[in-house]
């Protein structure tokens, strides 16, 4: 459906920040990102990564996490013994440096989700004073096709503001 959006009846395009929300744990660690797609991981399904991480940062816990997956896997019709571990434990295994369940641990999911809007509402602002309307979705903004460069700049400006030692890829 995006596709055919236009905009003062303009062709549009989406630009998006690639795994924001890992990115951001990662940056909230003061941890270096590792290079590439952090949710292709030899062997897995993506979705089910990000499935993993949607579930951790949501709860404080690894029992917590856990019993999420197991829903999803269930509503899935995916679910087997031990398989929400399995995917727990290699997708946690790849990003330990940034492991959210340990002792004395919180849900970060409202920390990381008040830092993206703090990001979209600054990128917004800049779009607003190039005068270029802008809609946000999720981690990504729709804008007429002639203003994507102007976009691009205001979504790595906008995360410099904040993150400036924390690079992150935008598509």
């Amino acid at each position: 459906m995006r596709q055919y959006l236009t905009i003062e009846g303009q062709p549009t395009t989406e630009l998006d920040y690639r795994n924001m929300q890992l990115v951001l744990h990662y940056a909230m660690s003061g941890k270096v990102v590792p290079d590439g797609d952090l949710y292709e991981i030899e062997g897995q399904d993506r979705d089910w990564m990000k499935a993993v991480l949607t579930a951790s940062l949501g709860v404080a816990t690894r029992d917590d996490a856990l019993g999420a997956l197991r829903k999803k896997l269930v509503e899935a019709n995916l679910s087997r013994a031990g398989r929400a571990e399995a995917l727990y434990d290699t997708f946690w295994g790849q990003h330990s440096r940034v492991y959210p369940h340990g002792e004395g641990a919180e849900a970060l999911w409202g920390k990381l989700q008040y830092a993206d809007s703090q990001i979209a509402l600054r990128v917004l602002r800049y779009m607003l004073e190039q005068n270029v309307p802008a809609i946000p979705i999720h981690d990504s903004f729709i804008v007429q096709e002639q203003h994507w460069e102007k976009l691009h700049m205001a979504m790595r400006t906008a995360w410099r503001d904040f993150w400036p030692l924390t690079r992150i890829r935008i598509k």
